[in-house]
C-alpha cells in the first residue's frame, strides 16, 4: 500500500505478474494505491543468474512525469555546485604547461582527478543525490563518483573543453530491466561525457577508473 501526498502527479507501472494497483482517495484527500500479489514461487537461487528485478513482481511509483522532468530536477540540484577558484585555474595552468594538444591536456586533468583526488563517499542528507561544490572537492582532495565527475567538468571548462556530468547504472551483470519510469534508482554512477569536435571524437571520463 502507498499513501500518496495529494495535489502531486503520480506514475506508476507494475511487472512479472504484479497487479495493476487498486486507487482510490480517502477522506482527507490522500491518495491510496494498493498492489496484491498472491501465490509468489519459492526463490530458487541460482549462480550468476539475472537481477530478481527482471523475474519477481514488482511495482513503482514515481512523481518526476518523464525523463525530462528528472533531468531539469538534477541540473537544478548540482548547477550551482560547480566553480572554478583562483587555486584550482592555477593548478590547470600547472597541469597543462608545456603541452600543446587538447587530448594531452585533456589526459593530465583526468589524472589529476583520478589520482590526486581520492575517492570517498560522503553521501550524508542532500548529498546521497547532490554533489558537494567543486571548490570544496578541490580543497578536501576527495569525494565520491558525482563529486570527481563535476570537479572534473570544471576543471576540463578552463582548457575549453565541455564537460557533461552523466548518470548511468554500473553494473558488470548488467540485467534488463524497464527504463519507462524516471526514477533515481536507476542509477548508481556518475561519469563525465565529453561531447564530440571537430577535432576529437565524444568520449566518457569515469573519475574513479584509477
Amino acid at each position: 500500500i502507498v499513501l500518496a501526498d495529494p495535489g502531486r502527479s503520480y506514475q506508476h507501472e507494475s511487472a512479472n505478474g504484479a497487479s495493476s494497483p487498486q486507487h482510490d482517495t480517502l477522506a482527507d484527500g490522500t491518495e491510496r494505491y494498493q498492489w496484491v500479489v498472491e501465490d509468489i514461487s519459492r526463490d530458487v537461487p541460482e549462480l550468476r543468474r539475472p537481477d530478481r528485478k527482471e523475474l519477481d513482481p514488482i511495482a513503482r511509483m514515481t512523481t518526476y512525469r518523464d525523463w525530462d522532468h528528472f533531468a531539469a530536477w538534477w541540473w537544478n540540484l548540482i548547477k550551482n555546485q560547480i566553480e572554478v577558484t583562483p587555486a584550482m585555474r592555477a593548478t590547470v595552468q600547472q597541469l597543462c604547461a608545456g603541452l600543446t594538444s587538447t587530448d594531452s591536456k585533456i589526459a593530465a586533468i583526468y589524472r589529476f582527478v583520478t589520482t590526486d583526488v581520492r575517492y570517498e563517499a560522503w553521501e550524508f542528507g542532500v548529498h546521497g543525490y547532490k554533489p558537494y561544490s567543486t571548490s570544496v572537492i578541490y580543497e578536501r582532495r576527495h569525494g565520491d563518483c558525482k563529486d570527481k565527475a563535476l570537479l572534473l567538468c570544471a576543471m576540463l571548462r578552463e582548457i575549453g573543453v565541455e564537460g557533461r556530468p552523466v548518470l548511468i547504472f554500473a553494473d558488470p551483470m548488467r540485467s534488463h530491466d524497464e527504463l519507462e519510469l524516471a526514477m533515481v534508482q536507476h542509477f548508481n554512477h556518475c561519469i563525465a561525457w565529453l561531447p564530440p569536435t571537430a577535432d576529437r571524437p565524444g568520449r566518457f571520463l569515469d573519475g574513479t577508473a584509477t
